[in-house]
């Protein structure tokens, strides 16, 4: 079995990943949590929206 090396590259594409998978869940979880704790909708929804907008901004940082 051939040992694969690791650089400096992969193992910060690895740490970005997934901060970014564990923010993405947070930010779930914690839309859900306001939603159980009765924050006005108007918030929440405001709060989903947001998370969606940022999504799409990574993705289209990610073409540049």
């Amino acid at each position: 079995m051939a040992k694969k090396y690791l650089n400096e590259a992969n193992i910060s594409g690895f740490i970005s990943k997934f901060l970014n998978d564990l923010q993405d869940g947070t930010q779930q979880r914690f839309i859900a949590q306001a939603k159980k704790k009765g924050v006005p909708k108007d918030i929440t929804l405001r709060l989903t929206v947001i998370e969606k907008e940022v999504a799409e901004l990574k993705n289209i940082l990610k073409d540049l």
